[in-house]
């Protein structure tokens, strides 16, 4: 039995080659990546330590409650205070460290 596709020669197609990506935003998108899991895990900390002066019982007056206009502010501000302390300066560092080790790899020295 004959094969229908079979081609007597060999034709090599190689696709185009994509221009890549600067290794600093690669290593700033794994960076960041990763940090939101710690991010995930951090927010509700910040979130606790910024509404316990309004948590607790004896210290407050009827008047200073945590409202929901409060709370969602308070975890607003926890998720701003992960990502400015948190996630960027790890997202930052990961670029670099991305970059310095692609440099690294292909010699490049000014």
């Amino acid at each position: 039995m004959v094969n229908p596709y079979e081609s007597a020669e060999f034709v090599s197609i190689t696709p185009p080659e994509k221009p890549s990506k600067h290794p600093f935003l690669i290593g700033f998108r794994n960076g960041t990546l990763w940090s939101l899991i710690v991010l995930f895990l951090t927010v509700p900390a910040f979130y606790n330590e910024f509404t316990l002066p309004l948590r607790q019982s004896n210290t407050i007056s009827p008047g200073d409650r945590l409202t929901l206009a409060t709370s969602a502010w308070s975890w607003l501000i926890a998720c701003g205070t992960g990502l400015t302390f948190i996630t960027l300066p790890w997202a930052v560092v990961a670029g670099f460290v991305k970059w310095a080790s692609v440099r690294r790899e292909t010699g490049f020295t000014r």
